[in-house]
Parts: C-alpha cells; structure tokens; sequence
C-alpha cells in the first residue's frame, strides 16, 4: 500500500506490485484486500519478486558505486576496492 509520492521512481503497477491510492483510499483499499484472499496472495508475490529482482542490496550497493566510481573517481585513477 502506497501513494503515488511513494511509488515515484519505482517500475511498479498498481494491483500488480502494490495498491497505489490517495490516503484517504488505504482504508477501503485494505478491506478489499482483506476480502480477497488470491488478490492478496498474487499482490505479495509480484511485490516480493519486484523487490528482489529490483531492491536487493547487493544491487543498489552496484549501483552507488558505479554513481561514485563515474562522479568522485572520475579522473580513473582511483577505483573502490569492492
């Protein structure tokens, strides 16, 4: 459950990744969740497999350091150890 603010950035469709709604929505939102026990089931599998495919850490780790190594390290002098 998310607003559009907190879904910016992120590849994710709502009812698919996540229910994405005004606040005010996430009351009726979630009772509709509460009554659909395979919407809830298929909602937390695409979500898990978007965070992992998308959130692991050891990819957003590549990632800042690829943002340093182009941005602090640029001259290609220096490299990160890891």
């Amino acid at each position: 459950m998310t607003t559009l603010f907190g879904a910016r950035g992120y590849a994710i469709n709502h009812a698919k990744h996540a229910m994405i709604c005004p606040l005010e929505q996430f009351p009726d939102q979630i009772r509709q969740l509460i009554g659909s026990p395979e919407q809830r089931q298929n909602l937390g599998n695409a979500a898990f497999h978007f965070a992992e495919a998308h959130l692991d850490w050891k990819l957003q780790a590549n990632k800042f350091r690829n943002v340093l190594e182009r941005t602090i390290f640029a001259s290609g002098k220096r490299k990160l150890w890891w």
